[in-house]
């Protein structure tokens, strides 16, 4: 099973990925914004990340920038509500896998994680 790390400054939207997951098996924590994540990737770090972009002190779209210099083989999933064609170019430059578009449903989170790592896999 895979270490999964959730980032949103929104517990409900943490619970909300984390419970399906941690029911699958899956390890996972949990950050409230990109602060956070990056202090718990030194800790060690995870075979996934999903995040939010709309975060305080360090949003998603930073975040995302970080990992990809500091761990380009990283895999990182946006669960994001913000639509704009601009915010997915974005997180694509700073090659995000996936992007979920909020709300979206425990299968969706699945599906999401599954692709991810399906990917990292292949290109290991």
């Amino acid at each position: 099973m895979a270490h999964i790390l959730v980032v949103d400054d929104s517990r409900l939207t943490r619970r909300m990925i984390a419970g399906p997951l941690t029911a699958d098996g899956h390890e996972v924590r949990q950050a409230g914004n990109g602060v956070e994540a990056l202090a718990a990737c030194g800790e060690g770090l995870p075979d996934l990340v999903i995040t939010d972009l709309l975060m305080p002190e360090m949003d998603g779209f930073e975040l995302s920038e970080r990992l990809a210099e500091l761990h380009p083989e990283l895999p990182v999933v946006v669960a994001s509500a913000d639509i704009q064609e601009k915010s997915h170019e974005r997180c694509r430059a700073a090659n995000v896998r996936q992007i979920l578009q909020k709300p979206f449903t425990p299968e969706q989170v699945r599906a999401a994680l599954s692709e991810a790592l399906d990917r990292e896999a292949v290109n290991s």
